[in-house]
C-alpha cells in the first residue's frame, strides 16, 4: 500500500509540474518574467524531487534499522552531486579566466564556434556569433579545447625588411624559403601573404626587400633576427 501511495504521488508531482510549466509559458508572454521562471523553475523542481525522495525513504523504510544509514547516504549523495554539477563549471572558469583575457568585446574562436564576447559569467561565457546567435559555452566544455583569438588586422602594420644575403639557390626558389619562413612565424599576420621583391646584384649576392605585417616594432626586429639565421646575410637594413 505505501509503495502504491508513493508511486502515485511521483507521478502526481510529475503532472503537476510539468503542467504548471506548460501553463505558465503560455499564459505569460513578459520576455523578462518568462526569462526569471525559466531559469529559476528547473532549481524548484530539483529540489522538489529531492524532497520528494527522502519523504519516500521516510515512508517505505522509517521503520527499519537501516533508516538512519539511508538518509545519510542520500544526504551525501545529494550534496556530492550538487556540489560537482556547481563546482566543475566554477573551477574551470577560474582557471580558464586567469590564463586568458576574457572580457566583453573580445572575439574569440573555440573548435565550434566563433563570436565577441558579450557576457563573462563565474560558470559559462556568452558569446554572440556574426549571424547575431547567443551560444552559452559552459567552462568545462572550453578547458580541453584550443581557443583561439583571431588577429585584429587593425592592430598590425606593413613594416619594411632590407636584406643581403649569398645563396646558391635559384631566385624562385630563395624566394618560397623566405616566403614559408616568415609565414611559419607566429607573430607575423599570415592572413596577409608577406610581399617579396627579390634582386641579385653585381657580386652575385641577393637583395630581398620584404613587407611584412606585424604588430609591432619588436616583432619586425624578430623578423629580421630570425631570417638571419635561415640565410647568410652580408647586409642587413633594420
Amino acid at each position: 500500500m505505501i509503495f502504491i501511495q508513493v508511486v502515485a504521488v511521483a507521478l502526481v508531482l510529475f503532472l503537476v509540474l510539468r503542467t504548471l510549466q506548460r501553463l505558465f509559458l503560455k499564459v505569460v508572454v513578459s520576455p523578462g518574467t518568462r526569462e526569471i521562471f525559466l531559469r529559476w523553475f528547473p532549481l524548484v523542481e530539483i529540489a522538489l524531487w529531492i524532497g520528494f525522495a527522502f519523504w519516500a525513504a521516510v515512508s517505505l523504510f522509517g521503520e527499519s534499522s537501516f533508516y538512519v544509514y539511508l538518509t545519510a547516504s542520500m544526504a551525501i549523495v545529494m550534496v556530492v552531486l550538487i556540489g560537482w554539477y556547481f563546482l566543475r563549471d566554477f573551477m574551470a572558469g577560474f582557471i580558464l579566466r586567469s590564463e586568458n583575457r576574457f572580457e566583453p568585446g573580445i572575439r574569440i574562436k573555440s573548435v565550434d564556434s566563433e563570436g565577441i564576447i558579450s557576457r563573462v559569467g563565474y560558470r559559462s561565457l556568452e558569446i554572440t556569433t556574426d549571424e547575431g546567435e547567443v551560444i552559452k559555452l559552459p567552462y568545462r566544455l572550453m578547458a580541453g579545447e584550443r581557443l583561439i583569438r583571431p588577429a585584429e588586422p587593425g592592430r598590425f602594420s606593413v613594416q619594411p625588411i632590407h636584406l643581403e644575403f649569398s645563396s646558391r639557390l635559384q631566385p624562385d626558389e630563395v624566394r618560397q624559403q623566405i616566403n614559408k619562413r616568415i609565414l611559419e612565424m607566429p607573430w607575423v599576420l599570415s592572413a596577409h601573404a608577406p610581399v617579396i621583391k627579390l634582386s641579385v646584384s653585381a657580386d652575385g649576392n641577393y637583395r630581398a626587400e620584404i613587407l611584412v605585417r606585424v604588430i609591432n616594432e619588436e616583432s619586425r626586429m624578430k623578423t629580421v633576427t630570425d631570417l638571419m639565421r635561415f640565410f647568410y646575410p652580408i647586409n642587413v637594413s633594420k
